[in-house]
C-alpha cells in the first residue's frame, strides 16, 4: 500500500516538474522574439580618484553605487542617465580621509555589435563592447560643492536574457575644477584650472550593472536599424 501511493507521488512530482519545464521553455519561446526599448537598472563596483592628494591610479580605492535609466535608438546607439555616489579616499596628514561624491550624467553608447535578442535579426549578438562619451554635473568636496565633468570610457554588455542584462563598465569622469576632494590648499595649486583643464581632477569608477528591459519595440527597417 506504502509502495503504490510512493509510487503515485514521484509520478505526480515527474509531472509536475515536466510542466514547469515546458511552460519555462513556453516562455522563453515567446520572450525571445521581442526586444525592448528601455533599461532600469542598478549598479556597484570601485572608485579612485587621481589628484593633488592622490597622484597615482587604484590609490585608496572605495565603494560606488547607483541606478541607471537606458533609451535605446537602435541596437548600436543608447542614451543613459545615470545616478552614482561613492565615499572618495585620499591622502592628507599621512592619513587616509574621505570626501562624498554624488554625480549624475547622461551619456552617449555606441555598440561595436548589433545588440539585440529576437529570433528575426540573424545579424544581431547578445553581447557587445562599446564606447562612451556624455556631460555631467556632480556634488563634490564632501558634498559642499557644484562642479561639471566629462565622463567617457569603455564597457562590455551581455543580454543574458530578453528582458535582463549585465553590463561591465570602466568610466573616467574628468572634472573642470581641481577641488574634487574638498581640501582648499589642493585647489588650483599650479594655477592652470582655466588654461588646462588635464591638470583637474579625475574620478574612475569600475562597476557591474544588472538591468531590467521593459517598453517592447516596434519592428523597424533594418537598413535603417544603425
Amino acid at each position: 500500500m506504502k509502495g503504490c501511493v510512493g509510487l503515485r507521488l514521484v509520478c505526480c512530482l515527474r509531472k509536475c516538474v515536466l510542466l514547469a519545464l515546458v511552460s519555462m521553455c513556453s516562455v522563453l519561446a515567446y520572450g525571445t522574439g521581442h526586444s525592448y526599448r528601455c533599461e532600469l537598472g542598478v549598479m556597484g563596483g570601485l572608485a579612485y580618484y587621481t589628484g593633488d592628494a592622490n597622484p597615482h591610479i587604484f590609490q585608496h580605492i572605495s565603494a560606488s553605487y547607483g541606478g541607471y535609466f537606458r533609451y535605446k535608438f537602435t541596437p548600436r546607439w543608447a542614451l543613459r542617465a545615470k545616478a552614482q555616489y561613492a565615499s572618495l579616499g585620499y591622502g592628507w596628514n599621512d592619513e587616509v580621509q574621505r570626501s562624498r561624491l554624488g554625480q549624475l550624467d547622461v551619456i552617449g553608447e555606441y555598440n561595436f555589435f548589433r545588440l539585440r535578442v529576437n529570433g528575426t535579426d540573424r545579424s544581431a549578438r547578445s553581447y557587445s563592447p562599446y564606447v562612451l562619451l556624455g556631460v555631467g554635473a556632480a556634488l563634490h568636496g564632501d558634498l559642499q560643492h557644484f562642479g561639471a565633468y566629462l565622463p567617457f570610457g569603455v564597457g562590455f554588455k551581455w543580454q543574458m536574457a530578453p528582458r535582463v542584462s549585465l553590463n561591465v563598465e570602466w568610466q573616467h569622469e574628468l572634472f573642470f575644477c581641481d577641488n574634487v576632494e574638498g581640501i582648499e590648499e589642493l585647489d588650483n595649486t599650479v594655477g592652470l584650472n582655466k588654461s588646462n583643464f588635464l591638470r583637474n581632477d579625475l574620478v574612475s569608477t569600475l562597476t557591474v550593472g544588472i538591468g531590467f528591459h521593459f517598453l517592447r519595440e516596434k519592428p523597424i527597417c533594418r537598413r535603417c536599424d544603425w
